[in-house]
């Protein structure tokens, strides 16, 4: 009986093909819990526009630390095929080899050719979808990366114009109920009022008031929304001093607990032991 062998090509062709096969759909029970998720939606949103608008002060592989490639590559257990094509588009290991491979080996090899230098931070961030950051990650600790990393002191203009788009985000309808992440009465009233009244231009203020006045002879009520219609978020940005706007993040962090920074849970135990030492540490009358 004869026994075939393929030729060096025929392997090379059927290698070539399982390299370039499209990769399925992997993401897509990402995008179902992400439909249900404020908070990673609007995580989402922020990573792509970092990535599309990079920004200095926001550098690949900023996430690394808090959450690096064992941990990613474990919430993707159940998914195979794409830690293979992760590990294989980042290592170079053939696909089968690093289909075989389980997730503590693939991110033992993806970290050594990242601490050699031979693959970027940025192509081992962009080799992780967004959706798997977002959905299993540690998305408070990401949202509080930002907010520490913003410059809120010495914004660039394009620092101010990613700030009015984020408001926007917060303030635009979603879902099918149509439901803003805030009200503009929250973002509004997150905002020192002095500051407001100090920092919005007096022609600005005059037109707020035009048209509140028209609006009440009119009988028609004249809301927060009424006036940040008038008043426009980029010029709001522009005047209002930028570190006075972290109150609406603030704000937001009551909306959507998940973004707040975790508070440090102290044990019973602890507290009563604490209290002990305090009392042998005063001095008794």
């Amino acid at each position: 009986m004869s026994v075939y062998f393929p030729s060096r090509l025929t392997v090379l062709r059927h290698i070539m093909a399982e390299m370039t096969k499209p990769m399925p759909d992997d993401v897509s029970h990402f995008r179902d819990k992400i439909d249900k998720s404020p908070e990673a939606a609007l995580l989402l949103e922020l990573l792509a526009y970092l990535e599309e608008n990079p920004r200095d002060w926001w550098e690949p592989g900023l996430t690394r630390a808090s959450w690096g490639t064992l941990d990613r590559l474990e919430a993707l257990r159940a998914q195979p095929e794409l830690r293979a094509r992760i590990t294989h588009d980042l290592t170079g290991l053939a696909l089968g080899a690093a289909m075989g491979a389980d997730p503590v080996l693939q991110a033992d090899l993806v970290d050594r050719v990242v601490e050699s230098g031979e693959v970027s931070l940025a192509d081992w961030e962009a080799a992780f979808p967004r959706e798997l950051l977002v959905v299993e990650g540690p998305r408070s600790a990401l949202w509080q990366e930002f907010r520490t990393r913003y410059p809120w002191e010495s914004p660039s203009s394009e620092d101010r114009t990613l700030l009015v788009w984020l408001l926007e985000r917060l303030l635009e309808p979603r879902g099918e109920d149509e439901t803003a992440i805030m009200t503009p009465l929250y973002v509004r009233s997150a905002i020192d009022v002095r500051v407001w009244q100090e920092k919005i231009p007096i022609d600005i203020r005059v037109q707020v008031d035009g048209q509140r006045l028209r609006r009440e002879l009119e009988g028609k009520p004249f809301t927060c929304r009424d006036e940040l219609a008038v008043v426009r978020l980029e010029r709001m940005v522009k005047h209002i001093p930028v570190a006075q706007v972290k109150g609406v993040f603030d704000a937001l962090e009551r909306v959507l607990p998940g973004l707040a920074m975790p508070t440090t849970q102290i044990d019973d135990e602890e507290v009563e032991s604490t209290e002990a030492l305090g009392r042998r540490s005063t001095p008794q009358p």
